[in-house]
Protein backbone atom coordinates (compact mmCIF):
# COMPACT_ATOMS: atom_id res chain seq x y z
CA UNK A 1 0.00 0.00 0.00
CA UNK A 2 0.91 3.38 -1.02
CA UNK A 3 0.85 6.10 1.65
CA UNK A 4 -2.05 7.83 2.40
CA UNK A 5 -4.33 4.57 1.52
CA UNK A 6 -6.82 2.60 3.23
CA UNK A 7 -8.12 -1.02 2.91
CA UNK A 8 -10.85 -2.70 4.65
CA UNK A 9 -11.53 -6.49 4.13
CA UNK A 10 -14.41 -8.46 5.41
CA UNK A 11 -14.08 -12.24 6.81
CA UNK A 12 -17.76 -12.91 5.38
CA UNK A 13 -20.54 -14.79 6.59
CA UNK A 14 -22.58 -17.84 6.25
CA UNK A 15 -24.94 -17.34 2.81
CA UNK A 16 -28.58 -18.36 3.27
CA UNK A 17 -29.74 -21.49 2.27
CA UNK A 18 -33.27 -21.30 3.00
CA UNK A 19 -35.28 -18.97 5.81
CA UNK A 20 -33.83 -20.46 9.00
CA UNK A 21 -30.77 -22.46 7.54
CA UNK A 22 -27.17 -21.08 6.70
CA UNK A 23 -24.59 -22.91 4.27
CA UNK A 24 -21.06 -23.49 5.60
CA UNK A 25 -19.55 -20.54 6.55
CA UNK A 26 -15.18 -20.00 5.44
CA UNK A 27 -13.09 -16.94 6.67
CA UNK A 28 -12.18 -14.91 3.80
CA UNK A 29 -8.76 -16.08 3.15
CA UNK A 30 -7.02 -12.23 2.57
CA UNK A 31 -9.00 -11.36 6.14
CA UNK A 32 -7.71 -14.20 8.22
CA UNK A 33 -3.79 -14.47 7.23
CA UNK A 34 -3.89 -10.97 8.31
CA UNK A 35 -5.57 -11.12 11.51
CA UNK A 36 -5.99 -15.10 12.40
CA UNK A 37 -9.75 -14.47 13.32
CA UNK A 38 -12.33 -16.52 12.37
CA UNK A 39 -15.44 -14.88 13.67
CA UNK A 40 -18.20 -13.80 10.95
CA UNK A 41 -18.86 -10.62 10.23
CA UNK A 42 -15.59 -9.48 11.49
CA UNK A 43 -13.81 -6.20 9.62
CA UNK A 44 -10.46 -4.85 9.56
CA UNK A 45 -8.91 -1.80 8.64
CA UNK A 46 -5.73 -0.52 7.92
CA UNK A 47 -4.12 3.09 7.09
CA UNK A 48 -1.03 3.77 6.12
CA UNK A 49 0.40 7.28 7.08
CA UNK A 50 3.97 8.14 7.45
CA UNK A 51 5.74 4.88 7.37
CA UNK A 52 3.66 3.00 9.78
CA UNK A 53 -0.01 0.81 9.32
CA UNK A 54 -2.92 1.87 11.66
CA UNK A 55 -4.74 -1.49 12.11
CA UNK A 56 -8.13 -1.65 13.17
CA UNK A 57 -9.91 -4.94 13.88
CA UNK A 58 -13.63 -4.47 14.23
CA UNK A 59 -16.33 -7.28 15.61
CA UNK A 60 -19.14 -8.20 17.58
CA UNK A 61 -19.31 -7.41 20.86
CA UNK A 62 -19.84 -9.88 23.41
CA UNK A 63 -23.36 -10.08 25.31
CA UNK A 64 -25.03 -13.49 27.28
CA UNK A 65 -28.02 -12.45 24.81
CA UNK A 66 -26.16 -12.03 21.59
CA UNK A 67 -24.45 -15.57 21.97
CA UNK A 68 -27.36 -17.23 22.95
CA UNK A 69 -28.75 -16.68 19.27
CA UNK A 70 -25.90 -16.40 17.43
CA UNK A 71 -22.91 -18.10 19.84
CA UNK A 72 -19.94 -17.25 21.50
CA UNK A 73 -17.95 -14.40 20.35
CA UNK A 74 -14.39 -13.06 21.15
CA UNK A 75 -13.69 -10.34 23.20
CA UNK A 76 -11.84 -7.58 22.35
CA UNK A 77 -9.05 -9.11 24.90
CA UNK A 78 -9.03 -11.92 23.12
CA UNK A 79 -9.36 -10.47 19.43
CA UNK A 80 -6.58 -8.43 20.25
CA UNK A 81 -4.33 -11.08 21.72
CA UNK A 82 -4.99 -13.38 18.37
CA UNK A 83 -4.45 -10.86 16.12
CA UNK A 84 -1.35 -9.06 17.46
CA UNK A 85 -3.82 -5.93 16.66
CA UNK A 86 -3.93 -3.32 19.88
CA UNK A 87 -6.65 -1.67 18.53
CA UNK A 88 -10.26 -3.88 18.69
CA UNK A 89 -13.73 -1.63 18.43
CA UNK A 90 -17.54 -2.75 18.43
CA UNK A 91 -19.07 -3.45 14.62
CA UNK A 92 -21.21 -0.71 15.49
CA UNK A 93 -18.36 2.09 15.85
CA UNK A 94 -16.90 1.67 11.78
CA UNK A 95 -19.46 4.24 10.05
CA UNK A 96 -18.07 6.72 12.40
CA UNK A 97 -14.52 6.01 12.36
CA UNK A 98 -14.83 5.58 8.53
CA UNK A 99 -16.49 8.52 7.76
CA UNK A 100 -14.06 10.53 10.07
CA UNK A 101 -11.59 8.72 8.25
CA UNK A 102 -12.67 10.19 4.76
CA UNK A 103 -13.46 13.17 5.88
CA UNK A 104 -10.03 14.21 7.46
CA UNK A 105 -8.30 14.00 4.09
CA UNK A 106 -5.79 11.43 5.69
CA UNK A 107 -6.81 9.03 2.97
CA UNK A 108 -6.15 8.93 -0.73
CA UNK A 109 -7.11 6.01 -1.77
CA UNK A 110 -9.95 3.39 -0.12
CA UNK A 111 -9.24 -0.44 -0.80
CA UNK A 112 -11.75 -3.82 -0.36
CA UNK A 113 -12.06 -7.09 -0.53
CA UNK A 114 -15.76 -7.44 -0.46
CA UNK A 115 -16.47 -11.33 -1.10
CA UNK A 116 -17.81 -11.54 -4.55
CA UNK A 117 -19.67 -15.48 -3.58
CA UNK A 118 -21.66 -13.76 -0.43
CA UNK A 119 -23.50 -10.87 -2.17
CA UNK A 120 -25.91 -10.65 0.30
CA UNK A 121 -23.17 -10.54 3.39
CA UNK A 122 -24.25 -8.94 6.04
CA UNK A 123 -20.82 -6.00 5.92
CA UNK A 124 -21.77 -5.78 2.41
CA UNK A 125 -25.24 -4.11 3.23
CA UNK A 126 -23.97 -2.75 6.18
CA UNK A 127 -20.98 -0.51 4.42
CA UNK A 128 -22.13 -0.47 0.87
CA UNK A 129 -23.61 3.17 0.98
CA UNK A 130 -20.63 4.56 2.80
CA UNK A 131 -17.64 2.54 1.24
CA UNK A 132 -19.15 2.22 -2.92
CA UNK A 133 -20.50 5.88 -3.24
CA UNK A 134 -17.55 7.45 -1.68
CA UNK A 135 -15.39 8.99 -4.58
CA UNK A 136 -12.12 7.55 -3.15
CA UNK A 137 -13.23 3.86 -3.53
CA UNK A 138 -11.49 1.47 -5.64
CA UNK A 139 -11.60 -2.39 -5.64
Amino acid sequence: MNEGEALILFVGSAPKKSADAHYPYFANRNFYYLTGILQSESIFLAVKNEGHFEETLFVHPKGPMSERWHGARISHEEASERSGIANIRDLADLDSILHGLLASGEVSVLRYDFDKYDPEAWMLRKTSTTVRSHPLSRP
